[in-house]
C-alpha cells in the first residue's frame, strides 16, 4: 500500500461519504468539522490514498478527572492535580470500500505516534476515545485500555491508552517507598 497522505479540513466538506456509521457520517459532512477548526476545539483531517478520499478522522482535548480511570492513573494524584487533559479521538471513519485494508491502522498509529511526540513537549498523558463496542478489541492490539461504558451512551465504551512508560511510573513509585 502506498503512503497514505492526510489534509486538514480547512472548509465544510460537501462530498457525500460513507462509513457505516450515520452518527459519524452526519459530523463529516456539512459546516460542523469547520466550526469546530475555527473555534480550535478539534481538527478533522481527511485522509487520501492516491489522490482519493477514504477517510477522515477528528482529534481533540478532552478533560477528565482522574477518578474516572482505574489505577495506576487514578492512584497518582499529584498536589491539586486531580483531572488531565488527553488527546480525544472524536472518530476514524474509513469509506466503505476501503475498509478492511490497513488504513484504519494506519490512521490510529499516525495518531499515536504524533501524540507521543507531542507529549514531549505539552502535558498530554493520555490518549482516550468513546469506542464503539463492536470495535473494543481491535483497539485493544493498540494497547488501549477499557474504562468501561459510557454512562451518556451504553453503545460505546470509554478507552484510553496511557503514553507515560511503564519505567516512568516504577521511578514515581519508588519516590513514595
Amino acid at each position: 500500500m502506498a503512503a497514505l497522505d492526510y489534509y486538514k479540513v480547512n472548509c465544510p466538506v460537501q462530498t457525500p461519504f460513507k462509513c457505516g456509521n450515520k452518527s459519524i457520517e452526519d459530523k463529516i459532512v456539512g459546516t460542523l468539522p469547520y466550526e469546530l477548526l475555527l473555534l480550535r476545539r478539534c481538527h478533522t483531517y481527511e485522509i487520501k490514498y492516491n489522490g482519493v478520499t477514504v477517510g477522515y478522522y477528528m482529534v481533540g482535548l478532552k478533560q477528565f478527572d482522574l477518578d474516572q480511570f482505574p489505577e495506576p492513573i487514578e492512584d497518582h494524584v499529584v498536589n491539586n492535580f486531580k483531572d488531565l487533559y488527553t488527546l480525544h479521538i472524536e472518530y476514524i471513519a474509513v469509506g466503505t470500500s476501503y475498509q478492511r485494508k490497513g488504513i484504519g491502522s494506519s490512521v490510529l498509529k499516525k495518531i499515536i505516534r504524533d501524540t507521543e511526540k507531542i507529549s514531549e513537549i505539552l502535558p498530554l498523558r493520555l490518549i482516550t476515545m468513546d469506542a464503539l463496542k463492536e470495535y473494543v478489541e481491535w483497539y485493544q492490539q493498540f494497547h488501549f485500555k477499557s474504562c468501561g461504558e459510557e454512562s451518556d451512551n451504553s453503545a460505546v465504551e470509554l478507552m484510553y491508552l496511557d503514553l507515560v512508560p511503564n519505567s516512568d511510573i516504577q521511578k514515581l513509585e519508588m519516590l513514595y517507598q
